[in-house]
């Protein structure tokens, strides 16, 4: 084998190599964002049910208690399992206690106790599977805010007809989804300027009093899509300046190397 034939078949090899790890790295991140945006959905769900625990509204209190079982955890179990099989079996049993436990039958404290079990639980499986530092990113919050206000679209739909309420548990999941997507936000709110954050904050009241309304899908898509967008060009000029960031760390590269060559 000829020096030229090796060093092709070398830099073949590394090609596949790296294309192979962004491929693994992309599934990866694709399987922990879509566990992360369940895990969100549950906590919309939580907090749902606590309304209606505060309310006396034993059906859709069941309703929401049984939601993150039945809709959310054969879609995260296979990720979860394989990050940690006794976890899996901590938080299949702990929905399951949820489902039997969280209703207006019981003491409302101890409701609350299993809640917040559930909770618990979310927390360490989030760092489990996703991981602290993926988690804790801005960009990720954003993404899965973005997620649950598109999901709250669909409820919404659901829900709405002619003003009038025909769904009023899809009602809450959008709305729940809508709260969480916010209590997401707060967590980044020092990360954009407080001119971003205070446009996002009045689009949130203009969806709420969409809900409130019961405004027709088409303004409540209209309002959701701008919080949205507004996401979106926060998360784009950070991108941006970062980017320039790096240009000038070059640039300086540059210059050291001139000044070292005269």
């Amino acid at each position: 084998m000829n020096k030229q034939t090796a060093l092709t078949l070398l830099i073949t090899s590394m090609i596949l190599t790296i294309t192979s790890s962004q491929v693994a790295f992309a599934e990866s991140y694709s399987e922990r964002a879509d566990f992360a945006a369940g895990l969100e959905e549950a906590l919309g769900h939580f907090w749902a049910l606590e309304q209606n625990l505060d309310e006396g509204n034993s059906e859709l209190a069941v309703i929401h208690a049984t939601h993150p079982i039945a809709e959310l955890y054969d879609a995260m179990k296979p990720t979860l399992k394989a990050a940690d099989s006794d976890l899996d079996e901590q938080v299949h049993m702990t929905l399951e206690d949820l489902k039997n436990t969280a209703s207006t039958d019981v003491p409302r404290s101890q409701a609350q106790s299993a809640i917040d079990e559930a909770k618990e639980l979310v927390e360490t499986a989030r760092t489990t599977v996703v991981g602290d530092e993926l988690s804790s990113d801005p960009a990720f919050k954003i993404m899965l805010m973005k997620t649950l206000l598109e999901t709250s679209i669909a409820e919404y739909g659901e829900a709405v007809v002619d003003g009038q309420i025909e769904e009023m548990a899809e009602f809450q999941d959008g709305s729940a989804f809508v709260w969480r997507s916010q209590q997401i936000f707060d967590t980044i709110r020092d990360d954009v300027s407080s001119r971003d954050a205070a446009d996002v904050d009045d689009l949130y009241e203009d969806l709420q009093a969409a809900y409130d309304s019961r405004a027709d899908l088409s303004d409540v898509e209209t309002i959701t899509h701008g919080v949205m967008h507004a996401l979106h060009g926060t998360q784009a000029e950070k991108i941006e300046f970062a980017a320039a960031l790096e240009e000038a760390l070059g640039h300086f590269w540059a210059l050291e190397q001139n000044l070292d060559e005269g």
